[in-house]
């Protein structure tokens, strides 16, 4: 009877490390079958960046003040790891982009809505786009199953749905008023689409990034300086 139930309990013993071994196998299968994540073949986050306008090539006319310029986006983010070291991705965005734009005494010029004889206290002109953007992420050294350090370049276009010119204006002497407001909406001074080359530099799920437009914002027709095509800032991934 002893040895009974002695060789029953090592055969329980035994089915039961059997049993656990399978298990064991099927996670460890199941592993090694997942495709998504930070490192994987496929991948996809939401962002959220803010940038400055960089008013290097400020011109007379449309001079952009850096302190009330100024880009918010949010968006979202797929690539396609095709080598260890390169992947391939796209990404769909919303942009605000606000131009403060420097009070200058100058004489009014018809065929340019921003120069203005008399004192304006503020102006400012928005542009909300949304954006499509292809590019090439080439990943740099060794991580586990997170974003790593990699390089973004790519090419973006944007469709320029709301174009609205906010003026803030002060009131001459002897008024009712001292201040008025005006808003322009619809600008036919801005054009519709535009060409955004980009490039990021990233640290697993912070960015430094840079969007440089190569089409005119300013419609033809109108004697506009063009607008700073430069942004720069930082993306948070999450």
């Amino acid at each position: 009877m002893i040895k009974q139930l002695f060789f029953t309990a090592v055969l329980l013993f035994s089915l039961g490390l059997s049993a656990q071994d399978v298990v064991l196998d099927m996670n460890v299968d199941e592993q090694y079958t997942e495709k998504k994540g930070p490192n994987m073949r496929q991948y996809g986050h939401f962002y959220e960046g803010i940038a400055l306008v960089v008013p290097y090539n400020s011109i007379s006319g449309a001079k952009t003040d850096l302190a009330q310029s100024g880009e918010f986006l949010f968006g979202y983010r797929y690539k396609l790891k095709l080598l260890s070291f390169y992947a391939i991705g796209f990404d769909l965005s919303h942009r605000w982009t606000r131009y403060g734009i420097a009070s200058e005494e100058l004489p009014t010029v018809a065929t340019n809505p921003l120069s203005f004889a008399r004192d304006v206290k503020r102006m400012s002109l928005g542009v909300s786009s949304f954006g499509a953007e292809a590019y090439n992420r080439i990943n740099i050294g060794k991580r586990g199953n997170t974003l790593g350090n990699y390089l973004d370049l790519g090419i973006k276009g944007e469709w320029n749905y709301n174009r609205k010119l906010l003026i803030k204006e002060i009131a001459a002497d002897g008024e009712y008023f001292e201040t008025s407001r005006t808003v322009q909406k619809k600008l036919n001074l801005i054009e519709k689409f535009s060409t955004v080359v980009t490039a990021r530099i990233g640290i697993n799920k912070v960015m430094l990034y840079g969007n440089y437009r190569i089409s005119d914002l300013v419609a033809g027709g109108f004697t506009t300086p063009e607008l700073p095509p430069l942004n720069v800032g930082v993306q948070l991934a999450f």
